[in-house]
């Protein structure tokens, strides 16, 4: 079952949490190679996270960087700007898309080697091929920033898993991750050629190898 858009949000809402109340202890990076796919849809990334504690041994929080490449089948995307001529509430578009982008993780130890992580991406920039049909042109939208829904802007990557620590410097994780793939479409069958935003969400399974020090 896909996970709620919400329960992401309340992840970040817990990881921004007041740090000032909690006394920092240790530094931890970590690396992550993680794909997910779903039927005709998927992902794949490469992460890069340095993590602080914020309580020793239980949960820590972390900034880093986020590589992902997307792509799928055909999928219907969502008109969010302009309705008009050929720019249709919905529009197919099969999506290929590679975003960067800071990204913010937390990681909460739930029992023994049993952890639990959510990570958001929150700015970037994604570009990809473009793609055409009849008077539409479609192409990814470059800038990309969490507002969070449909007000999201560009692409963006965001996990809830669980891992299992195999060793003090591996970790196996699993979860479900939920993206959004934004494109900017333009209908060109008239002199002054219409601009809209367009965006779908997608939600995946995933399984990811992390390596830390």
């Amino acid at each position: 079952m896909p996970i709620p858009r919400s329960a992401f949000f309340l992840g970040l809402v817990l990881l921004l949490m007041p740090g000032s109340l909690l006394r920092a202890q240790g530094l931890r990076m970590s690396s992550d190679v993680s794909a997910g796919f779903d039927g005709d849809a998927g992902r794949f990334s490469l992460a890069g996270f340095r993590h602080v504690g914020i309580v020793q041994g239980r949960w820590s929080v972390g900034l880093g960087l986020r590589a992902t490449a997307y792509g799928g089948a055909a999928a219907d995307f969502r008109n969010r700007g302009t309705v008009a001529g050929a720019l249709t509430d919905r529009v197919s578009i099969d999506p290929a898309v590679y975003g960067f982008n800071a990204a913010v993780a937390t990681d909460l130890r739930v029992a023994g080697p049993v952890h639990l992580e959510f990570n958001l991406d929150l700015a970037g920039f994604a570009a990809g091929p473009e793609r055409r049909s009849g008077s539409l042109e479609a192409r990814p939208s470059n800038g990309s920033l969490f507002l969070y829904e449909s007000r999201d802007r560009g692409s963006l990557n965001s996990e809830l898993a669980v891992s299992l620590v195999l060793s003090p410097r591996f970790r196996l994780r699993a979860g479900s991750s939920h993206y959004v793939l934004g494109y900017r479409v333009t209908d060109h069958s008239s002199e002054a050629p219409l601009v809209s935003r367009y965006q779908r969400f997608f939600t995946v399974p995933f399984l990811a190898i992390s390596m830390g020090r």
